[in-house]
C-alpha cells in the first residue's frame, strides 16, 4: 500500500464468519470500514473463498486482485470445475484481459491498475500523511474507537523530527499523549 494507507490481512475464518458489505464497504463488524478487498497476487484459491467473495461484491464490496484458475482442493477440482470457472468468469470477465474492471452485482472486481488508481477512483484518502512521506521515519497505526479517530504516530529514527502531520479526520479537536508518561497536550496550531 502507498505511505498513509493501512492494510489489514483477512483470514478464511473472517473472510467467511465476519466479512460482509455495509453500504458499499467491507467490514468486519467492529466500527472500521474498508474501501476494498486485496486478494492475493495468485491465481489459485478454494472454491469456498470464491463462493464468499462472490457473495461479498454482489452486496457491494469492490474486490482487487487476479482472476483465480486454478483450485486447491482435489475434490473441488473433480466435482466442481465448471462451477468454479464459470463463477469466476462472472466476477472478472469471460476474456482474460490483463485490465479488469468487472461490475458483479452491486460492487465489482478489479485488477491490473496500479493501486493507487484504485484508491483514487473510490475517493480514498490517506489516513495520515506528513510533509515529508518517508516510511523509514515515521509510522503510524490507526484505529476507530466509537466516534473518535485514534492515531499512534512513532518516530523511527533516533533523533528528533520535525513535521507537519496530516490526518483524515474532520470536525474534531487533537489531543497529544505522550506514551511514555501519559500526559496529554492539546496542540497550538490545527486546522
Amino acid at each position: 500500500m502507498p505511505y498513509g494507507y493501512m492494510a489489514y490481512p483477512c483470514s478464511f475464518d473472517m473472510l467467511v464468519n465476519q466479512a460482509k458489505a455495509v453500504d458499499g464497504k467491507l467490514s468486519f463488524g467492529g466500527s472500521q470500514r474498508y474501501a476494498f478487498l486485496a486478494i492475493p497476487d495468485k491465481t489459485n484459491m478454494q472454491l469456498a473463498t470464491l463462493k464468499q467473495i462472490a457473495k461479498l461484491v454482489k452486496d457491494g464490496v469492490v474486490v482487487y486482485g487476479p482472476k483465480p484458475e486454478v483450485l486447491l482442493s482435489l475434490n473441488d477440482i473433480k466435482n466442481h470445475s465448471e462451477e468454479f470457472k464459470s463463477l469466476a468468469d462472472e466476477l472478472w470477465g469471460k476474456n482474460n484481459a490483463s485490465l479488469v474492471d468487472n461490475k458483479y452485482g452491486k460492487g465489482k472486481v478489479v485488477w491490473g491498475k496500479p493501486v493507487n488508481e484504485l484508491l483514487e477512483e473510490l475517493n480514498v484518502v490517506p489516513g495520515f500523511n506528513t510533509n515529508i512521506s518517508d516510511a523509514k521515519e515515521i509510522m503510524f497505526i490507526y484505529k476507530k474507537v466509537g466516534n473518535d479517530d485514534v492515531y499512534f504516530v512513532f518516530n523511527q529514527q533516533n533523533k528528533a523530527l520535525n513535521r507537519e502531520l496530516l490526518f483524515r479526520t474532520k470536525n474534531k479537536v487533537p489531543e497529544i499523549w505522550d506514551a511514555v508518561d501519559g500526559s496529554m497536550v492539546k496542540p497550538a496550531i490545527y486546522s
